[in-house]
């Protein structure tokens, strides 16, 4: 915890809350007025995801976190579900990865999907008003799809395997199309040549899968570049 030794007193309060699948916590940039252990804000932290199952018992954390906290799995759809408001694209996809209190008035936002967008934008790719190829549909992949169909994006294009997260995906694909005016159609990965006209006709290819991830870094979805 060499991070540990870079918080004072004045670091405003905020905490990351996560869990490995060992059950193991993490926290990052927390600190506390009081002196206490590292031990126990672990504890409770851990005990916040275990027991929390109602607004009233959320709330009770809010002193321990002034400013906010950011959550990753599995606390993402539970965090969302208990927050006093939630941003368009935390409705659409029904996650979050961020709570941020104003007084305690507390906020849920998704921010992934803003940070693709964003660097898509700085490194001089317009993509607002044209088409989107997007490969995938999990939770990184779902972050973008929301956000770019908010942001102005005109149409996409998702492709996935028929595996846990397709029916996740209709749903928000039907919301999507229902709620703005970005056309989204989900296509079950298995024709390669419709994947191909969709490419062909979009400004960007989104890779939003594991594949080519570390370990297996020579993956590739897309095997015929002609």
């Amino acid at each position: 915890m060499d991070y540990v030794k870079n918080i004072s007193q004045d670091t405003p309060d905020y905490y990351v809350y996560s869990e490995a699948r060992l059950h193991t916590v993490f926290l990052r940039k927390c600190t506390m007025k009081h002196a206490i252990s590292w031990g126990w804000i672990i504890h409770i932290l851990h005990l916040m995801y275990r027991k929390i199952r109602c607004r009233k018992q959320f709330r009770g954390f809010v002193p321990w976190a002034r400013r906010g906290w950011n959550i990753t799995m599995p606390g993402k759809n539970i965090m969302c579900k208990l927050a006093d408001k939630v941003s368009p694209a935390s409705e659409i996809s029904g996650a979050c990865n961020t709570i941020v209190n104003d007084n305690g008035v507390l906020t849920a936002y998704t921010t992934d999907g803003v940070g693709f967008m964003r660097a898509v934008a700085e490194n001089g790719v317009d993509i607002i008003g044209k088409k989107m190829t997007l490969l995938g549909a999990g939770g990184a992949a779902t972050a973008i799809l929301v956000q770019a169909a908010l942001d102005g994006v005109a149409e996409i294009n998702v492709f996935n395997v028929r595996d846990n997260f397709f029916g996740r995906a209709e749903e928000i694909v039907a919301k999507l199309n229902e709620r703005t005016e970005c056309k989204v159609t989900l296509h079950d990965f298995s024709d390669p040549e419709v994947l191909r006209a969709s490419i062909a006709e979009s400004a960007i290819l989104v890779n939003g899968t594991s594949v080519g991830m570390a370990p297996n870094v020579d993956r590739t979805i897309i095997t015929d570049t002609s």
